[in-house]
Protein backbone atom coordinates (compact mmCIF):
# COMPACT_ATOMS: atom_id res chain seq x y z
CA UNK A 1 0.00 0.00 0.00
CA UNK A 2 2.75 2.66 1.07
CA UNK A 3 4.17 1.62 -2.26
CA UNK A 4 1.26 2.30 -4.35
CA UNK A 5 0.63 5.62 -2.90
CA UNK A 6 4.82 6.74 -3.63
CA UNK A 7 3.93 5.69 -7.13
CA UNK A 8 0.71 8.04 -6.81
CA UNK A 9 3.27 11.24 -5.85
CA UNK A 10 5.59 10.37 -8.11
CA UNK A 11 3.04 11.03 -10.53
CA UNK A 12 2.18 14.20 -9.21
CA UNK A 13 5.69 15.60 -8.74
CA UNK A 14 6.43 14.46 -12.54
CA UNK A 15 3.15 17.25 -13.48
CA UNK A 16 4.56 19.80 -11.73
CA UNK A 17 7.63 19.97 -14.17
CA UNK A 18 5.78 22.05 -16.81
CA UNK A 19 3.24 22.03 -19.57
CA UNK A 20 4.27 20.10 -22.85
CA UNK A 21 2.04 19.59 -26.11
CA UNK A 22 3.32 16.99 -27.58
CA UNK A 23 0.90 15.77 -30.09
CA UNK A 24 1.03 12.24 -31.35
CA UNK A 25 -0.53 9.67 -32.80
CA UNK A 26 -0.85 6.53 -30.47
CA UNK A 27 1.45 4.36 -32.28
CA UNK A 28 4.22 6.62 -33.03
CA UNK A 29 4.15 7.89 -29.10
CA UNK A 30 4.78 4.11 -28.42
CA UNK A 31 7.98 4.49 -30.70
CA UNK A 32 9.17 6.94 -29.08
CA UNK A 33 8.45 6.53 -25.49
CA UNK A 34 11.37 6.36 -22.88
CA UNK A 35 11.58 2.72 -21.63
CA UNK A 36 13.21 4.67 -18.58
CA UNK A 37 10.16 6.64 -17.73
CA UNK A 38 7.92 3.51 -17.67
CA UNK A 39 10.31 1.72 -15.69
CA UNK A 40 11.00 4.80 -13.18
CA UNK A 41 6.95 4.73 -13.08
CA UNK A 42 7.03 1.14 -11.86
CA UNK A 43 10.33 0.99 -9.43
CA UNK A 44 10.06 3.94 -7.60
CA UNK A 45 10.56 2.64 -4.01
CA UNK A 46 14.52 3.69 -3.51
CA UNK A 47 13.58 6.97 -4.89
CA UNK A 48 14.97 9.85 -2.48
CA UNK A 49 10.79 12.08 -2.85
CA UNK A 50 10.66 16.01 -1.49
CA UNK A 51 9.16 16.33 1.77
CA UNK A 52 5.63 17.49 0.12
CA UNK A 53 5.47 14.06 -1.74
CA UNK A 54 6.74 11.57 1.19
CA UNK A 55 4.01 9.45 3.06
CA UNK A 56 2.25 10.63 5.18
CA UNK A 57 3.42 14.71 4.22
CA UNK A 58 0.64 17.65 3.06
CA UNK A 59 0.32 17.48 -1.30
CA UNK A 60 1.11 19.92 -2.90
CA UNK A 61 -1.88 22.53 -2.90
CA UNK A 62 -1.74 23.19 -6.63
CA UNK A 63 -3.61 19.92 -7.32
CA UNK A 64 -4.88 18.71 -3.76
CA UNK A 65 -5.86 21.29 -2.04
CA UNK A 66 -8.40 21.06 0.50
CA UNK A 67 -11.58 23.28 0.61
CA UNK A 68 -14.28 23.75 2.94
CA UNK A 69 -15.67 20.14 3.68
CA UNK A 70 -19.17 21.02 3.01
CA UNK A 71 -18.69 21.48 -0.84
CA UNK A 72 -18.92 18.43 -2.79
CA UNK A 73 -16.42 16.27 -3.99
CA UNK A 74 -16.07 15.93 -7.75
CA UNK A 75 -13.20 13.52 -9.12
CA UNK A 76 -12.35 12.91 -12.86
CA UNK A 77 -11.92 9.75 -14.96
CA UNK A 78 -10.66 10.48 -18.43
CA UNK A 79 -8.01 10.76 -21.38
CA UNK A 80 -6.31 13.85 -22.71
CA UNK A 81 -9.50 16.03 -22.77
CA UNK A 82 -9.31 15.98 -18.97
CA UNK A 83 -5.97 16.67 -18.69
CA UNK A 84 -4.33 19.62 -17.23
CA UNK A 85 -0.75 21.09 -16.11
CA UNK A 86 -0.50 21.21 -12.25
CA UNK A 87 -4.03 19.13 -11.52
CA UNK A 88 -3.79 15.89 -13.11
CA UNK A 89 -2.08 13.07 -11.72
CA UNK A 90 -0.62 11.75 -15.36
CA UNK A 91 1.95 14.20 -16.85
CA UNK A 92 4.68 12.25 -19.46
CA UNK A 93 2.06 10.33 -21.33
CA UNK A 94 1.10 12.18 -25.12
CA UNK A 95 -0.97 15.17 -24.25
CA UNK A 96 -2.49 17.70 -21.67
CA UNK A 97 -3.52 21.13 -21.40
CA UNK A 98 -1.84 24.10 -20.11
CA UNK A 99 -2.17 28.23 -19.76
CA UNK A 100 -0.38 28.49 -23.27
CA UNK A 101 -4.38 27.30 -24.67
CA UNK A 102 -6.64 28.47 -21.87
CA UNK A 103 -6.99 29.09 -18.00
CA UNK A 104 -7.96 26.03 -15.57
CA UNK A 105 -11.27 27.67 -15.26
CA UNK A 106 -11.91 27.37 -18.95
CA UNK A 107 -11.79 23.77 -19.54
CA UNK A 108 -14.84 21.92 -19.28
CA UNK A 109 -14.28 20.03 -15.96
CA UNK A 110 -13.43 23.04 -13.67
CA UNK A 111 -16.16 25.39 -15.19
CA UNK A 112 -18.51 22.44 -14.22
CA UNK A 113 -16.89 22.30 -10.29
CA UNK A 114 -16.67 26.78 -9.97
CA UNK A 115 -20.22 26.66 -11.50
CA UNK A 116 -21.46 23.86 -9.40
CA UNK A 117 -19.83 25.64 -5.71
CA UNK A 118 -17.72 22.22 -5.46
CA UNK A 119 -14.23 21.01 -5.15
CA UNK A 120 -12.22 19.02 -7.14
CA UNK A 121 -10.97 15.62 -6.02
CA UNK A 122 -9.02 13.51 -8.21
CA UNK A 123 -8.38 14.51 -12.11
CA UNK A 124 -7.25 10.80 -12.86
CA UNK A 125 -6.85 11.81 -16.64
CA UNK A 126 -3.99 10.27 -18.68
CA UNK A 127 -3.51 11.48 -22.35
CA UNK A 128 -3.71 8.50 -24.66
CA UNK A 129 -5.43 6.50 -22.55
CA UNK A 130 -8.40 3.77 -23.71
CA UNK A 131 -11.28 2.27 -21.64
CA UNK A 132 -9.72 -1.20 -22.82
CA UNK A 133 -6.48 -2.91 -22.68
CA UNK A 134 -4.98 -6.18 -24.52
CA UNK A 135 -2.09 -7.80 -24.92
CA UNK A 136 -0.02 -5.83 -27.83
CA UNK A 137 -2.20 -2.82 -27.27
CA UNK A 138 -0.15 -0.05 -29.40
CA UNK A 139 -0.10 2.63 -27.37
CA UNK A 140 2.69 1.27 -24.99
CA UNK A 141 0.51 1.21 -21.92
CA UNK A 142 -0.29 -1.48 -19.47
CA UNK A 143 -3.34 -3.25 -18.32
CA UNK A 144 -3.15 -0.94 -15.24
CA UNK A 145 -3.30 2.15 -17.40
CA UNK A 146 -6.35 1.42 -18.92
CA UNK A 147 -9.50 3.64 -17.78
CA UNK A 148 -11.20 0.47 -16.52
CA UNK A 149 -8.36 -0.82 -14.62
CA UNK A 150 -8.81 -1.20 -10.75
CA UNK A 151 -6.00 0.99 -10.20
CA UNK A 152 -6.92 4.11 -11.86
CA UNK A 153 -9.94 4.18 -10.17
CA UNK A 154 -9.29 3.58 -6.78
CA UNK A 155 -6.73 6.79 -7.26
CA UNK A 156 -10.33 8.47 -7.38
CA UNK A 157 -10.79 9.22 -3.64
CA UNK A 158 -7.28 10.25 -3.60
CA UNK A 159 -8.35 13.85 -2.09
CA UNK A 160 -11.72 12.83 -0.55
CA UNK A 161 -14.50 10.50 -1.65
CA UNK A 162 -16.28 11.19 -4.84
CA UNK A 163 -19.74 12.62 -4.85
CA UNK A 164 -19.52 12.56 -8.46
CA UNK A 165 -17.27 11.24 -10.78
CA UNK A 166 -16.94 12.50 -14.35
CA UNK A 167 -16.27 9.97 -16.96
CA UNK A 168 -15.04 10.60 -20.26
CA UNK A 169 -13.51 8.11 -21.97
CA UNK A 170 -13.17 6.15 -25.20
CA UNK A 171 -11.73 8.54 -27.48
CA UNK A 172 -8.63 6.98 -27.90
CA UNK A 173 -11.10 3.62 -28.08
CA UNK A 174 -12.44 4.91 -31.20
CA UNK A 175 -11.27 2.28 -34.42
CA UNK A 176 -8.80 0.79 -32.39
CA UNK A 177 -10.25 -1.40 -29.67
CA UNK A 178 -12.76 -4.09 -30.86
CA UNK A 179 -16.21 -2.93 -30.14
CA UNK A 180 -17.43 -6.20 -29.37
CA UNK A 181 -21.18 -6.87 -27.72
CA UNK A 182 -22.66 -5.02 -24.66
CA UNK A 183 -24.52 -8.28 -22.58
CA UNK A 184 -25.87 -6.91 -19.49
CA UNK A 185 -23.79 -8.51 -16.15
CA UNK A 186 -21.51 -10.46 -18.76
CA UNK A 187 -17.55 -9.50 -19.49
CA UNK A 188 -16.81 -7.85 -16.53
CA UNK A 189 -13.10 -7.89 -15.72
CA UNK A 190 -12.45 -8.81 -19.60
CA UNK A 191 -11.32 -4.86 -20.68
CA UNK A 192 -9.99 -6.58 -24.49
CA UNK A 193 -13.20 -5.11 -25.93
CA UNK A 194 -15.06 -1.64 -25.84
CA UNK A 195 -18.11 -2.69 -24.38
CA UNK A 196 -17.36 -5.22 -22.14
CA UNK A 197 -14.31 -2.77 -20.76
CA UNK A 198 -17.00 0.17 -20.38
CA UNK A 199 -19.58 -2.08 -18.66
CA UNK A 200 -16.07 -3.01 -16.34
CA UNK A 201 -14.99 0.51 -15.51
CA UNK A 202 -18.79 1.11 -14.62
CA UNK A 203 -19.15 -1.84 -12.19
CA UNK A 204 -15.68 -1.17 -10.60
CA UNK A 205 -16.94 2.76 -10.41
CA UNK A 206 -19.85 1.61 -8.81
CA UNK A 207 -18.15 -0.81 -6.44
CA UNK A 208 -15.81 1.66 -5.06
CA UNK A 209 -17.92 4.86 -4.79
CA UNK A 210 -21.36 3.14 -4.62
CA UNK A 211 -23.05 6.67 -2.66
CA UNK A 212 -21.31 8.63 -5.95
CA UNK A 213 -22.93 10.23 -8.94
CA UNK A 214 -21.76 8.78 -11.95
CA UNK A 215 -21.93 10.88 -15.05
CA UNK A 216 -20.66 9.58 -18.65
CA UNK A 217 -19.73 11.69 -21.38
CA UNK A 218 -19.43 10.30 -24.86
CA UNK A 219 -16.73 11.00 -27.48
CA UNK A 220 -17.63 13.93 -29.98
CA UNK A 221 -17.89 14.36 -33.70
CA UNK A 222 -14.73 14.85 -35.05
CA UNK A 223 -12.80 15.79 -38.25
CA UNK A 224 -8.94 14.16 -38.66
CA UNK A 225 -9.37 13.01 -41.87
CA UNK A 226 -5.86 14.79 -42.31
CA UNK A 227 -4.05 11.92 -40.11
CA UNK A 228 -6.49 9.01 -39.70
CA UNK A 229 -8.65 6.93 -41.38
CA UNK A 230 -11.36 6.90 -38.63
CA UNK A 231 -14.79 8.35 -39.51
CA UNK A 232 -17.73 10.01 -37.39
CA UNK A 233 -19.23 6.89 -38.49
CA UNK A 234 -16.76 5.36 -35.98
CA UNK A 235 -17.81 7.45 -33.51
CA UNK A 236 -21.60 6.48 -33.49
CA UNK A 237 -20.94 3.05 -32.78
CA UNK A 238 -18.61 3.40 -29.52
CA UNK A 239 -20.96 6.35 -28.52
CA UNK A 240 -24.29 4.40 -28.97
CA UNK A 241 -22.33 1.78 -26.77
CA UNK A 242 -21.75 4.50 -24.16
CA UNK A 243 -25.53 5.20 -24.75
CA UNK A 244 -27.18 1.69 -24.28
CA UNK A 245 -25.04 0.68 -22.04
CA UNK A 246 -25.70 4.00 -19.49
CA UNK A 247 -29.19 3.22 -20.11
CA UNK A 248 -28.83 0.07 -18.83
CA UNK A 249 -27.57 0.83 -15.60
CA UNK A 250 -29.34 3.98 -14.75
CA UNK A 251 -26.41 6.17 -15.18
CA UNK A 252 -26.36 9.54 -17.16
CA UNK A 253 -24.93 10.13 -20.12
CA UNK A 254 -23.89 12.88 -21.87
CA UNK A 255 -23.86 12.73 -25.58
CA UNK A 256 -21.83 14.89 -26.83
CA UNK A 257 -22.75 14.57 -30.71
CA UNK A 258 -25.92 16.78 -29.87
CA UNK A 259 -23.42 19.33 -28.67
CA UNK A 260 -23.16 21.51 -31.87
CA UNK A 261 -19.04 21.28 -31.38
CA UNK A 262 -17.88 22.66 -34.74
CA UNK A 263 -15.46 20.20 -36.53
CA UNK A 264 -12.93 22.85 -37.42
CA UNK A 265 -13.42 26.10 -35.42
CA UNK A 266 -13.88 24.24 -31.68
CA UNK A 267 -10.90 22.31 -31.72
CA UNK A 268 -6.82 22.90 -31.71
CA UNK A 269 -5.36 22.51 -34.68
CA UNK A 270 -3.31 20.62 -36.31
CA UNK A 271 -5.03 17.46 -34.69
CA UNK A 272 -8.68 18.69 -35.13
CA UNK A 273 -9.38 16.12 -31.90
CA UNK A 274 -8.59 17.92 -28.76
CA UNK A 275 -10.82 20.99 -28.24
CA UNK A 276 -10.16 24.33 -27.51
CA UNK A 277 -11.84 26.72 -24.94
CA UNK A 278 -14.95 27.33 -26.68
CA UNK A 279 -15.14 23.27 -27.77
CA UNK A 280 -14.59 23.04 -23.64
CA UNK A 281 -17.53 25.37 -23.03
CA UNK A 282 -19.38 23.68 -25.43
CA UNK A 283 -18.69 20.24 -23.40
CA UNK A 284 -19.42 21.74 -20.12
CA UNK A 285 -23.17 23.40 -21.07
CA UNK A 286 -24.16 19.79 -22.04
CA UNK A 287 -22.78 18.80 -18.63
CA UNK A 288 -24.23 21.82 -16.93
CA UNK A 289 -27.46 21.82 -18.91
CA UNK A 290 -28.25 18.53 -20.86
CA UNK A 291 -28.66 20.88 -23.65
CA UNK A 292 -26.51 22.73 -26.57
CA UNK A 293 -25.59 26.23 -26.11
CA UNK A 294 -27.66 28.58 -28.27
CA UNK A 295 -27.29 27.95 -32.12
CA UNK A 296 -28.53 30.19 -35.28
CA UNK A 297 -30.44 28.16 -37.28
CA UNK A 298 -31.22 31.08 -39.49
CA UNK A 299 -33.49 33.56 -40.97
CA UNK A 300 -36.95 32.53 -42.82
CA UNK A 301 -38.22 35.09 -44.69
CA UNK A 302 -42.37 34.58 -44.28
CA UNK A 303 -42.97 37.48 -46.86
CA UNK A 304 -42.17 39.79 -48.84
CA UNK A 305 -45.07 41.41 -51.06
CA UNK A 306 -47.22 44.35 -50.60
CA UNK A 307 -44.70 46.36 -49.46
CA UNK A 308 -44.27 44.14 -46.18
CA UNK A 309 -41.31 42.28 -45.10
CA UNK A 310 -41.91 39.45 -42.31
CA UNK A 311 -39.37 36.90 -41.04
CA UNK A 312 -38.77 35.01 -37.96
CA UNK A 313 -35.23 33.65 -36.35
CA UNK A 314 -34.80 30.44 -35.77
CA UNK A 315 -32.45 28.74 -32.88
CA UNK A 316 -31.28 25.86 -31.08
CA UNK A 317 -29.76 24.77 -27.67
CA UNK A 318 -30.74 25.97 -24.36
CA UNK A 319 -33.80 28.24 -25.49
CA UNK A 320 -35.53 29.43 -22.19
CA UNK A 321 -36.15 32.69 -21.29
CA UNK A 322 -35.85 33.76 -25.49
CA UNK A 323 -35.40 37.53 -26.12
CA UNK A 324 -34.76 38.97 -29.83
CA UNK A 325 -33.68 42.26 -31.08
CA UNK A 326 -34.32 43.11 -34.49
CA UNK A 327 -32.46 45.86 -36.48
CA UNK A 328 -32.64 46.78 -40.35
CA UNK A 329 -29.53 47.85 -42.72
CA UNK A 330 -30.32 49.85 -45.79
CA UNK A 331 -27.71 48.93 -48.69
CA UNK A 332 -28.41 51.86 -50.76
CA UNK A 333 -27.55 54.35 -48.04
CA UNK A 334 -25.35 52.12 -46.42
CA UNK A 335 -27.02 53.06 -42.74
CA UNK A 336 -28.43 51.02 -40.08
CA UNK A 337 -32.21 52.18 -40.49
CA UNK A 338 -34.18 50.43 -37.23
CA UNK A 339 -33.78 48.86 -34.36
CA UNK A 340 -36.16 47.02 -32.08
CA UNK A 341 -36.74 46.89 -28.30
CA UNK A 342 -36.15 43.25 -26.88
CA UNK A 343 -39.01 40.93 -27.82
CA UNK A 344 -39.97 38.02 -26.90
CA UNK A 345 -41.43 37.04 -30.45
CA UNK A 346 -38.58 35.44 -32.75
CA UNK A 347 -41.06 36.82 -35.42
CA UNK A 348 -40.60 40.54 -36.95
CA UNK A 349 -42.28 42.68 -39.53
CA UNK A 350 -41.22 45.88 -41.50
CA UNK A 351 -42.51 47.85 -43.95
CA UNK A 352 -39.62 49.98 -46.24
CA UNK A 353 -40.09 53.46 -47.15
CA UNK A 354 -38.55 52.42 -50.12
CA UNK A 355 -38.01 49.42 -52.96
CA UNK A 356 -34.06 48.34 -53.13
CA UNK A 357 -31.83 46.12 -51.05
CA UNK A 358 -32.24 45.69 -47.04
CA UNK A 359 -30.52 43.24 -44.19
CA UNK A 360 -32.33 42.05 -41.56
CA UNK A 361 -30.46 41.12 -38.37
CA UNK A 362 -31.32 39.66 -35.72
CA UNK A 363 -30.06 38.77 -32.18
CA UNK A 364 -31.00 36.29 -29.87
CA UNK A 365 -30.42 35.85 -26.14
CA UNK A 366 -31.72 32.86 -23.62
CA UNK A 367 -31.97 33.60 -19.95
CA UNK A 368 -27.92 32.49 -19.31
CA UNK A 369 -27.37 35.27 -21.51
CA UNK A 370 -25.44 33.63 -24.27
CA UNK A 371 -26.47 34.71 -27.87
CA UNK A 372 -27.03 34.05 -31.14
CA UNK A 373 -26.88 36.31 -34.32
CA UNK A 374 -27.95 35.89 -38.20
CA UNK A 375 -28.48 38.35 -41.39
CA UNK A 376 -30.97 37.66 -44.74
CA UNK A 377 -30.53 39.60 -47.47
CA UNK A 378 -34.20 40.88 -48.95
CA UNK A 379 -34.91 42.65 -51.96
CA UNK A 380 -38.41 44.76 -51.24
CA UNK A 381 -40.67 46.23 -53.94
CA UNK A 382 -42.54 48.65 -52.45
CA UNK A 383 -45.77 49.93 -53.95
CA UNK A 384 -46.22 53.30 -51.19
CA UNK A 385 -49.55 54.45 -50.15
CA UNK A 386 -50.35 57.71 -52.60
CA UNK A 387 -53.07 60.11 -53.48
CA UNK A 388 -54.00 59.76 -56.79
CA UNK A 389 -56.36 62.95 -57.38
CA UNK A 390 -59.02 64.86 -55.24
CA UNK A 391 -63.02 64.68 -56.58
CA UNK A 392 -66.05 66.57 -55.44
CA UNK A 393 -70.14 66.53 -55.80
CA UNK A 394 -71.96 69.58 -55.31
CA UNK A 395 -75.28 68.25 -53.69
CA UNK A 396 -78.37 70.20 -52.40
CA UNK A 397 -77.65 70.47 -48.64
CA UNK A 398 -73.56 69.30 -49.17
CA UNK A 399 -70.37 68.90 -50.68
CA UNK A 400 -69.38 65.20 -51.35
CA UNK A 401 -65.83 65.17 -51.54
CA UNK A 402 -63.57 61.82 -52.20
CA UNK A 403 -59.93 60.96 -52.75
CA UNK A 404 -58.55 58.18 -55.15
CA UNK A 405 -55.66 56.76 -52.75
CA UNK A 406 -53.61 53.82 -54.71
CA UNK A 407 -52.35 51.24 -51.25
CA UNK A 408 -51.43 47.42 -50.75
CA UNK A 409 -52.15 48.21 -47.31
CA UNK A 410 -55.73 46.91 -46.29
CA UNK A 411 -56.14 48.94 -43.11
CA UNK A 412 -55.68 52.47 -44.91
CA UNK A 413 -57.73 55.45 -43.19
CA UNK A 414 -58.26 58.42 -44.29
CA UNK A 415 -59.26 62.08 -42.75
CA UNK A 416 -60.26 65.01 -43.89
CA UNK A 417 -59.84 69.08 -42.85
CA UNK A 418 -60.32 72.62 -43.99
CA UNK A 419 -58.72 76.04 -43.47
CA UNK A 420 -61.02 78.84 -43.55
CA UNK A 421 -58.82 81.29 -44.99
CA UNK A 422 -61.66 84.23 -44.28
CA UNK A 423 -61.15 83.74 -40.95
CA UNK A 424 -58.09 82.01 -40.56
CA UNK A 425 -59.07 78.49 -38.97
CA UNK A 426 -58.98 75.14 -39.25
CA UNK A 427 -62.15 72.42 -39.02
CA UNK A 428 -62.44 68.65 -39.00
CA UNK A 429 -65.02 67.56 -41.44
CA UNK A 430 -64.20 63.66 -40.73
CA UNK A 431 -62.02 61.57 -38.51
CA UNK A 432 -60.24 58.65 -39.89
CA UNK A 433 -62.02 56.32 -41.17
CA UNK A 434 -61.51 53.65 -44.20
CA UNK A 435 -64.40 55.71 -46.70
CA UNK A 436 -62.77 57.24 -49.33
CA UNK A 437 -65.60 59.69 -49.34
CA UNK A 438 -66.92 62.79 -46.62
CA UNK A 439 -69.80 64.90 -46.89
CA UNK A 440 -68.50 68.65 -46.17
CA UNK A 441 -70.59 71.81 -45.22
CA UNK A 442 -68.97 74.70 -45.51
CA UNK A 443 -70.19 78.21 -45.33
CA UNK A 444 -69.40 80.55 -48.60
CA UNK A 445 -65.88 81.29 -48.64
CA UNK A 446 -62.24 80.56 -49.56
CA UNK A 447 -60.90 77.62 -48.37
CA UNK A 448 -57.97 75.00 -48.32
CA UNK A 449 -59.25 71.41 -48.72
CA UNK A 450 -56.60 69.17 -47.10
CA UNK A 451 -56.86 65.29 -46.84
CA UNK A 452 -54.58 62.66 -44.98
CA UNK A 453 -53.97 59.25 -45.97
CA UNK A 454 -52.51 56.78 -42.92
CA UNK A 455 -51.39 53.30 -43.67
CA UNK A 456 -51.47 50.48 -40.71
CA UNK A 457 -48.22 50.98 -39.76
CA UNK A 458 -48.58 54.96 -38.95
CA UNK A 459 -46.94 56.42 -42.00
CA UNK A 460 -48.79 59.49 -43.32
CA UNK A 461 -49.14 61.25 -46.93
CA UNK A 462 -51.14 64.59 -47.84
CA UNK A 463 -52.79 66.61 -50.55
CA UNK A 464 -53.98 69.95 -49.60
CA UNK A 465 -55.90 71.98 -52.77
CA UNK A 466 -57.79 75.47 -53.22
CA UNK A 467 -61.54 75.32 -52.61
CA UNK A 468 -64.26 78.02 -53.35
CA UNK A 469 -67.49 77.85 -52.03
CA UNK A 470 -70.03 80.35 -53.66
CA UNK A 471 -72.79 79.35 -50.99
CA UNK A 472 -73.56 78.24 -47.68
CA UNK A 473 -74.17 74.19 -46.75
CA UNK A 474 -76.55 73.00 -46.04
CA UNK A 475 -79.14 75.34 -46.42
CA UNK A 476 -79.29 78.58 -48.46
CA UNK A 477 -81.59 80.70 -49.93
CA UNK A 478 -82.18 79.86 -53.30
CA UNK A 479 -85.06 82.50 -54.63
CA UNK A 480 -86.47 85.51 -53.43
CA UNK A 481 -88.99 88.22 -54.93
CA UNK A 482 -89.71 91.97 -54.85
CA UNK A 483 -92.70 92.85 -57.00
CA UNK A 484 -96.17 94.86 -57.09
CA UNK A 485 -98.92 92.88 -55.16
CA UNK A 486 -101.37 91.89 -57.82
CA UNK A 487 -104.13 91.80 -55.60
CA UNK A 488 -103.06 95.54 -54.82
CA UNK A 489 -102.32 96.80 -51.56
CA UNK A 490 -98.50 97.39 -51.74
CA UNK A 491 -95.32 95.14 -53.04
CA UNK A 492 -95.44 91.81 -52.16
CA UNK A 493 -91.82 90.10 -51.35
CA UNK A 494 -90.84 86.45 -50.91
CA UNK A 495 -88.11 84.61 -49.63
CA UNK A 496 -87.45 80.82 -50.21
CA UNK A 497 -84.47 78.16 -49.27
CA UNK A 498 -83.49 75.13 -50.74
CA UNK A 499 -84.36 73.09 -47.50
CA UNK A 500 -86.49 73.16 -44.89
CA UNK A 501 -86.35 70.10 -42.94
CA UNK A 502 -89.25 68.97 -40.49
CA UNK A 503 -90.60 72.71 -41.02
CA UNK A 504 -88.32 73.04 -38.62
CA UNK A 505 -86.47 76.58 -39.73
CA UNK A 506 -87.71 79.74 -38.98
CA UNK A 507 -88.18 82.81 -41.44
CA UNK A 508 -87.69 86.33 -40.94
CA UNK A 509 -87.62 89.97 -43.22
CA UNK A 510 -86.21 93.15 -42.20
CA UNK A 511 -86.53 96.45 -44.37
CA UNK A 512 -84.25 99.25 -43.85
CA UNK A 513 -84.41 102.74 -45.82
CA UNK A 514 -81.10 103.81 -47.07
CA UNK A 515 -83.12 107.41 -46.76
CA UNK A 516 -82.85 107.69 -42.89
CA UNK A 517 -79.81 105.21 -42.75
CA UNK A 518 -77.67 107.92 -44.74
CA UNK A 519 -78.82 110.52 -42.96
CA UNK A 520 -77.80 109.48 -39.89
CA UNK A 521 -81.12 108.60 -38.37
CA UNK A 522 -81.10 105.81 -35.50
CA UNK A 523 -83.79 103.61 -36.46
CA UNK A 524 -83.07 103.49 -40.19
CA UNK A 525 -85.17 100.03 -39.20
CA UNK A 526 -88.58 100.50 -40.30
CA UNK A 527 -90.12 97.09 -40.94
CA UNK A 528 -89.75 93.08 -39.85
CA UNK A 529 -91.80 90.25 -40.18
CA UNK A 530 -90.58 88.73 -36.72
CA UNK A 531 -89.40 85.07 -36.67
CA UNK A 532 -92.36 82.67 -38.87
CA UNK A 533 -92.22 79.36 -39.71
CA UNK A 534 -94.34 77.69 -42.19
CA UNK A 535 -96.91 74.72 -42.54
CA UNK A 536 -95.81 73.79 -45.93
CA UNK A 537 -92.82 74.09 -47.81
CA UNK A 538 -89.86 76.60 -47.72
CA UNK A 539 -91.17 79.38 -49.17
CA UNK A 540 -91.91 82.56 -47.18
CA UNK A 541 -94.28 85.69 -48.28
CA UNK A 542 -95.50 88.95 -46.95
CA UNK A 543 -96.84 92.25 -48.09
CA UNK A 544 -95.41 95.66 -47.60
CA UNK A 545 -96.74 99.30 -48.45
CA UNK A 546 -93.52 101.23 -48.68
CA UNK A 547 -93.57 104.62 -46.94
CA UNK A 548 -92.56 106.77 -49.70
CA UNK A 549 -90.59 105.89 -52.80
CA UNK A 550 -87.26 105.50 -52.44
CA UNK A 551 -84.03 103.02 -52.10
CA UNK A 552 -84.68 100.34 -49.44
CA UNK A 553 -82.61 97.23 -48.38
CA UNK A 554 -84.55 93.75 -47.74
CA UNK A 555 -82.63 91.51 -45.21
CA UNK A 556 -83.80 88.07 -45.17
CA UNK A 557 -82.57 85.50 -42.21
CA UNK A 558 -83.09 81.68 -41.59
CA UNK A 559 -82.72 80.44 -38.00
CA UNK A 560 -82.89 76.37 -37.01
CA UNK A 561 -84.61 75.11 -34.48
CA UNK A 562 -82.45 75.82 -31.90
CA UNK A 563 -82.29 79.62 -32.57
CA UNK A 564 -79.10 79.71 -34.38
CA UNK A 565 -78.38 81.71 -37.86
CA UNK A 566 -77.81 79.45 -40.36
CA UNK A 567 -78.03 81.63 -43.62
CA UNK A 568 -78.52 85.45 -44.29
CA UNK A 569 -78.65 87.87 -47.55
CA UNK A 570 -79.26 91.40 -48.03
CA UNK A 571 -80.72 92.63 -51.61
CA UNK A 572 -81.01 96.40 -52.38
CA UNK A 573 -84.70 97.33 -53.72
CA UNK A 574 -86.67 100.62 -55.15
CA UNK A 575 -89.78 100.83 -53.85
CA UNK A 576 -92.55 103.24 -54.93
Amino acid sequence: MAAMKLKRKLKRMILLCGCTLAIFSVSAFAAHASERQKEDLENIENIDFPPWLREGETDHPEIFSQDSEDKKVVSILSDSLGTYEGYTTWSIYYYYYCSQYMDVSETWWMRYIENNQMRLGVNESLGGSKVAWWEGEPSGYNSKQCMAAEERIARLDDNGTPDIILFFGGTNDIASTPVGEFVPGEGIGNVSEFCSAYQTALARLKEYYPQAEIICLTPYYRDISSWSSSTNEDVDLYADSIVEICQYYGIRCVDLRQSGLDEKEDMCGPDYLHINEKGAYKIWHMLQYDQPVLKSEGIRVLQNDSGTVRAEYLVSGLTEGMEYQWQVYDCSTAAWIYASEWSESNQFEYRPEKSGGYWLYCTARNALGEEASDVAGVTAAVRPVTIEGLSWIYQEDEIQIGAAVSSPDEGTEIRWQSYNLDTLSWNLISDWSSSNWSSWQPKKGNYWLHVEVRDSYGKIVSKTINFAVNRNYPVYINGKYQGPDPSGGGWLIGVSTNINPGQKYRYELLILDCGKYVSGDPHPWIYGTGLQTLDVGSAFWTTWQPPHQGYYWTYFRIYDESGSLIEDQCYGAVFS
